[in-house]
């Protein structure tokens, strides 16, 4: 009993840690080496073990040492004689070192120091320091994370280390790797940010960024460049009143604003400006609506076309030297023949193969005809190779001829493709974007608010919002509003202010405030703008983190627990059941070695469990009978629960079975038991029963969630304090718990409605305060029967001298499968690993008939042996033995036909059941 406690003392402790250290690496101060702070977590976990953390370099797959702990003097005084900075080494990363980095745990280092710097310390050196340090075992794992690493640790221990230790240094490890991927992903952010400012900066166009007003916010170095003007002389001004000096013009820009607004784009126009030395240059304009942090906005796209209206002109006034035109000029019949091109259409021509006379591509054709059709202005587009040509098509009707004016468009199309990618996709994050952006007085009523301010205050119009007051509506603490006003008076903003808001409804919400004050010409704070981001369940989360990262690493450790315990349970339940079959049922050992039998069995019950626990909701389907599934669960309960609570248990004898997942159905049977204990502090009764029930249509029509039918129902009551009518309204939320902190995550009958749900039933609850409360799980029936399988006697299992390969990296249960084989008749080949496995297979592909393959192997695992199989024979009979729960891994071996799977731990008669029936299928 005392090493039971010690040990749940000790996995707590360890969960704690584990806990601190991942908030740790969410608080890491930015300006902190992250590869420095990993490494003095893991010092300080390591105890007097020295930690080595390296980054890694993807482009140059190279290791980096980032971090070493303590060494001592003494070796510091050998690296300093050697003429050794241990902190300056990098090396290289080949593939059989990346994929020892690849490893679930930490992997033991052979060749010791010189091994782990790759040869850069002499051998020597090494282990000169090897002697004097007493070093007893080199670790190392990777930093790994979605399949990429990140970098490595490396732990050299002068002393032997416990198991639970090294268990929990690899989760933190993996918990580091998170972290280091987040901070990877974070630079890449503002290195993608930091591309779309220098597109901005070094776009060959004017760029202009104004309110809806006109007034300018942005703009680019190309503003300097055409206008004359520099960047600080027109921040603030209006573009109306600068970039055109005719009346006419400004009118037209003053619609584009208008247009703006209701959220069309407009242009190409051309206009007149007058730059800062007087010059007047013709521009061609375009604007585009489009949403920034201070709310809508207009981009002015403007490029000076001056020299090329001028070059323009130049051209038509100067026809006789067209032959001299730097642009593709082409002339074609209304029947559509070339009859002239200019030199600089030759090579144009020659890569389309159109010939002089003969006919143009018919590509073409559509938007000749059109302009002949109309006797107007037309637009051909023409690629070729990685260029494009835009055509002006004019039409000569009477001459029977059009004239093709192209030019180069190149340039100009990747540059605005660019730019529109960039402003729908700016525009897309800010349009899904649920902040609240909005304007209100000093007074304390809003001047206007965006429609996510509605929705997250629960008011249905814009006119409901403006009515109320900022200050005593929507403020849990009106003095966080008038702290908010004297500080944005005071210093011209507030960012980030957290503060306490609330709904409609009264439903409280955390918010964060960034504001900042607008002033009248006197100076006065006559306005607040700002956005408000809502927080909440950010807060709520951080609350559950903790306890979450408790739930996953349990989970983590039931899982592995499991598998370990059914490699053991399989060599029990497998020799003890093969040695029933060599001595009599008389004999008086018989029954010792059924004893074990059966208690290794009932082990592996409990290993079931652990399994179901440990899976997260993935469902093994089977019929299953209820009754027996109560049962188990009240041993469990009768080991667990104190005597104050009393059980009282009624079972239907003709219960018809479901088709569920057993392990899920007891978890359900358990969370409601031990919310009927905490309901009973003090005692109680806690009654369950099992009966059939037919569902009728008045049954369905009182519950949405029913199906008419037969059902098996769990009935579960206690006699304890009740839920009011409030609260059982909420009681399937997730997170939600009337429990006090630290007794309850909120999660248990949300994961039994989900449980219920999945399995296409429904729940009914009833209660009264002070007189207790009813569960009613109702799980559909089916009429299929549950069978046990028939044991077959020896003559009908035996084997006819087939081949069998066994691979397993447990020696333990290959001995004991292939003694179980051979003394029934069967060859047998072992293999522990997979390289073995796939070599003895090739060796004798003709003779294996079946291979019983593990599905967890270390290194080469069991998807990448069954594909090497299947290369050697595509119709190789395999079969699977796995100590997990089936779950989706064996969905993916589905795929490749193997759909039969022995369940660790097995017995001697399910085993060769299994191996029968696979050669039967073969067969």
């Amino acid at each position: 009993m005392q090493n039971n406690e010690e040990k749940t003392k000790n996995y707590i402790k360890y969960l704690e840690f584990l806990s601190r250290t991942a908030i740790a690496l969410v608080e890491m101060p930015p300006s902190e080496n992250i590869y420095r702070f990993i490494g003095n977590q893991l010092r300080s976990m390591a105890g007097n073990a020295v930690v080595i953390v390296c980054s890694y370099s993807e482009a140059a797959s190279d290791l980096k040492i980032e971090f070493i702990s303590d060494i001592g003097d003494n070796i510091n005084e050998i690296f300093k004689k050697a003429g050794i900075d241990i902190m300056g080494i990098s090396y290289p990363v080949d593939d059989n070192s990346r994929e020892s980095l690849f490893q679930a745990k930490l992997l033991r280092l052979e060749g010791g120091l010189h091994a782990l710097t790759c040869g850069k310390i002499p051998q020597n050196v090494c282990l000169l320091i090897e002697r004097m340090a007493g070093i007893k075992e080199i670790l190392v794992k990777g930093f790994v994370y979605n399949g990429r690493l990140f970098g490595k640790v490396a732990m050299i221990f002068r002393e032997q280390t416990d198991p639970e230790s090294l268990s929990i240094i690899e989760t933190y490890i993996n918990q580091a790797a998170v972290a280091l991927q987040r901070k990877k992903a974070e630079e890449d952010l503002l290195s993608t940010q930091e591309r779309c400012r220098l597109f901005f900066e070094s776009a060959p166009d004017a760029y202009f960024i104004t309110d809806m007003e006109g007034k300018i916010l942005e703009c680019n170095q190309a503003v300097k460049r055409i206008t004359g003007y520099a960047k600080e002389d027109l921040l603030g001004k209006n573009i109306v009143e600068i970039i055109s000096v005719v009346l006419e013009h400004r009118t037209q820009l003053v619609e584009n604003l208008v247009k703006n607004k209701d959220g069309k784009s407009s242009g190409p126009y051309e206009f007149i400006f007058r730059k800062q030395d007087g010059t007047e240059l013709i521009i061609e304009l375009r604007t585009f609506p489009m949403t920034m942090d201070s709310g809508k906005s207009v981009l002015w796209v403007a490029r000076d076309m001056t020299e090329r209206r001028r070059f323009i002109d130049e051209i038509r006034k100067l026809a006789k030297f067209v032959y001299e035109n730097p642009e593709p000029m082409l002339r074609v019949s209304i029947e559509g023949k070339l009859m002239y091109a200019n030199p600089c259409s030759i090579q144009l021509l020659n890569e389309l193969r159109c010939e002089m006379d003969k006919p143009v591509p018919k590509e073409w054709m559509p938007s000749i005809a059109d302009s002949i059709e109309k006797t107007k202005k037309g637009m051909l587009e023409i690629s070729v190779s990685d260029r494009l040509y835009l055509f002006e098509v004019i039409p000569i009707k009477e001459a029977g001829y059009v004239n093709l004016y192209g030019s180069d468009v190149t340039e100009s199309k990747k540059a605005e493709k660019a730019l529109r990618e960039s402003e729908e996709k700016y525009r897309t994050i800010f349009e899904e974007s649920k902040d609240v952006i909005y304007i209100s007085t000093v007074g304390g009523k809003f001047v206007d608010i965006n429609p996510a301010g509605m929705q997250l205050f629960g008011y249905s119009s814009r006119e409901e919002i403006e009515g109320v007051d900022i200050c005593m509506s929507l403020y849990a603490d009106p003095a966080d509003r008038q702290a908010i006003l004297e500080e944005c008076d005071g210093k011209g903003f507030v960012k980030d202010k957290e503060v306490v808001m609330k709904r409609k409804d009264g439903a409280l919400l955390n918010i964060l405030v960034t504001a900042d004050a607008v002033r009248d010409e006197n100076g006065k704070m006559v306005r607040l703008r700002g956005i408000l981001k809502d927080i909440t369940e950010r807060r709520k989360l951080e609350k559950q983190l903790l306890q979450s990262q408790k739930m996953e690493s349990l989970g983590q450790l039931a899982g592995g627990i499991s598998h370990d315990f059914n490699n053991i349970l399989t060599n029990i339940i497998g020799n003890a059941s093969f040695l029933k079959t060599k001595i009599s049922n008389e004999n008086e050992i018989f029954e010792f070695i059924n004893t074990i039998e059966e208690g290794a069995k009932h082990a592996a019950d409990l290993t079931s469990q652990l399994l179901a626990f440990a899976r997260g909701g993935k469902y093994n389907i089977e019929l299953v009978d209820l009754n027996e599934i109560v049962r188990r669960t009240l041993r469990i309960i009768a080991r667990t629960f104190t005597s104050s609570v009393s059980v009282d248990a009624e079972y239907e004898k003709d219960l018809p079975c479901v088709e569920a997942d057993a392990g899920q159905m007891g978890q359900i049977i358990m969370n409601l038991c031990v919310n009927a204990r905490d309901a009973m502090p003090n005692g109680g009764v806690l009654k369950i029963s099992v009966r059939k029930v037919k569902i009728d249509f008045e049954a369905v029509s009182a519950n949405l969630d029913a199906k008419q039918g037969e059902y098996a129902c769990i009935s579960v009551s206690d006699s304890g304090v009740g839920i009011d009518k409030v609260t059982i309204q909420r009681i399937f939320e997730p997170f939600f718990t009337t429990k006090e902190l630290g007794r309850g995550t909120g999660l248990g009958l949300s994961v039994v409605y989900g449980i219920v749900k999945s399995h296409g039933g429904f729940i009914m609850v009833d209660s009264e305060i002070n007189k207790g409360t009813t569960f009613e799980i109702y799980i559909p029936a089916t009429e299929k029967k549950k069978t046990e399988v028939r044991e077959k006697s020896g003559m009908e299992l035996k084997g006819e001298n087939e081949l069998v390969l066994i691979v397993d990296d447990e020696k333990e249960i290959l001995t004991l499968a292939k003694r179980i084989l051979e003394a029934n008749g069967y060859r047998a080949l072992t293999a522990e690993s997979g390289e073995k496995a796939v070599e003895l297979f090739n060796a004798n592909k003709s003779d294996v008939r079946l291979v019983i393959l593990d599905m967890i192997m270390p290194r080469m695992d069991a998807m990448d042996i069954v594909n090497e199989l299947k290369k050697i024979e595509p119709d190789a009979n395999i079969i699977l033995s796995t100590g997990y729960s089936q779950g989706d891994k064996a969905g993916e071996f589905n795929e490749k036909g193997i759909n039969t799977i022995i369940q660790k731990p097995y017995n001697v008669n399910e085993l060769l059941v299994h191996v029968k029936k696979a050669l039967k299928k073969f067969d």
